[in-house]
Order: C-alpha cells, then sequence, then structure tokens
C-alpha cells in the first residue's frame, strides 16, 4: 500500500511485477519500525480499548494482486485513520508548510478504504510526520476528509497496469 501512490510509475511497475527491490542497508527504516513498535505498545498500555493498532488489512483483490498492509492506527469511535511518518528535517518542514506527497495521500487514504471494508465508519485520515531528528513537539499532524473516489482511482490505475502487463509484458510496462 506504501507504493501506490509514488510519483514514480516505473517503481508502482517494478512493484507490481515483483522485481526485486535494492536493500541499502539504511538506518531510517530501522528507525521507523522502532518507533511504530513503541507508540503501538504505549497507546495498547495507556489507551487498549480506543484504538486499533498496527491491524493487518486487505484492501483490493485483481487478477494476481493481493494488496493489504498494516495500518498503524485507527481511532474507531471517531473514524480517524492515523499513519505515523518518522522523517528527517526536510519533509517535516514539507509538512508544516502543508505539502504532503501523494504517495502518503493515497496510502492513507487505502487504509480508510481498507477500514470502510471492514464495517467501520471512516471520516478522516491523518498524517503525523515524526522528526527523526530534534524533538517530538517539533511533530507535524496532518488532517484530511477520507477520499474513497482517491482510493478507487489509484486502485484502477494498478489495475490498468496489470492489464497492460498482460499484453506487452512488465518490462515493456516498466519502460
Amino acid at each position: 500500500i506504501s507504493e501506490v501512490g509514488m510519483d514514480c510509475r516505473k517503481c508502482v511497475a517494478r512493484k507490481l511485477a515483483l522485481k526485486a527491490r535494492i536493500i541499502d542497508g539504511s538506518w531510517y527504516p530501522f528507525i521507523g519500525t522502532a518507533v511504530h513498535d513503541a507508540l503501538e505498545k504505549g497507546f495498547n498500555e495507556r489507551w487498549p480499548d480506543e484504538y486499533k493498532l498496527e491491524e493487518r488489512l486487505h484492501v483490493h483483490s485483481y487478477k494476481t494482486l493481493e494488496l493489504g498492509g498494516s495500518c498503524d492506527m485507527l481511532a474507531w469511535q471517531d473514524g480517524v485513520v492515523n499513519d505515523w511518518k518518522v522523517v528527517g528535517n526536510n519533509s517535516l518542514a514539507e509538512a508544516r508548510r502543508g505539502k504532503v506527497k501523494s504517495q502518503y495521500r493515497v496510502q492513507a487514504m487505502l487504509y480508510g478504504y481498507g477500514w470502510e471494508q471492514k464495517g467501520f465508519e471512516v471520516t478522516h485520515v491523518s498524517l503525523s510526520f515524526l522528526p527523526r531528528e530534534g524533538k517530538l513537539e517539533d511533530a507535524v499532524v496532518a488532517i484530511m476528509r477520507y477520499d474513497k473516489q482517491l482510493a478507487l482511482d489509484s486502485l484502477a490505475q494498478l489495475e490498468t497496469m496489470i492489464d497492460a502487463a498482460e499484453i506487452v509484458g512488465w518490462d515493456a510496462v516498466i519502460e
């Protein structure tokens, strides 16, 4: 789900084609995973009945595609989906200016769509940009109305790529 809204359509096609990803040994994904784990533990201990945390969602099936992912948080009584983003200073500054990557926006809407399919009412999505450096007080939260149509349009783009690959092959779609 996290790659669906990427501006790099080649990257999305590579992912759909199951092309191997080059692992670069970056420290940042580990930091993000550790923060997610700590937040899940903290919220579960403090508010065990108010949030659904790190729950696996199935979002869409199409031919061989089974699209799902682990959603960081649903405040189920309020209908708000949240996704934690542990980011550097540049991304934090962009978020503060109201600039949210399409990739993040689509990801949040797809999680909302997944929750909706499970029978929950989703009204908003939020992206919590947490500073990788600095202080937590520098965090930025972007809240948006849930847009089911954005989720559906993004899924339709995936279906188009899959259909094209059946005709011309994944290498041609990637190029």
